[in-house]
């Protein structure tokens, strides 16, 4: 594969930051564009990833509600039963704040 020549208009502050980088990277600014061109148009690749069959077993596929499944009056149970515990912590608390003092 042949190589050609390609003139960018960058901000000066980015090349002076690409220079450092590629410097302790070892390596060159044009083997980094290089590298992010084919990261992008290489997109084909990515779509085609395996996904681990952990990944998978979190799908809400694998779980089974009841067509009647209202999740709005679960959370609304679920932060009720939360507020009851937390104001009962609280009445606990201060009482014994004052029993401190």
């Amino acid at each position: 594969m042949s190589a050609i020549r390609l003139n960018l208009l960058i901000e000066q502050s980015v090349v002076e930051k690409m220079k450092e980088y590629v410097a302790q990277r070892h390596t060159s600014i044009s083997k980094v564009v290089e590298n992010m061109f084919l990261a992008i148009t290489n997109s084909e690749e990515s779509d085609k990833l395996e996904i681990s069959p952990f990944v998978k077993s979190l799908s809400l596929d694998n779980i089974k509600l009841p067509d009647d499944f209202d999740y709005k009056k679960e959370l609304a149970k679920k932060w009720k039963v939360q507020r009851t515990a937390a104001k009962r912590l609280d009445k606990k608390t201060s009482r014994w704040a004052k029993s401190e003092s």
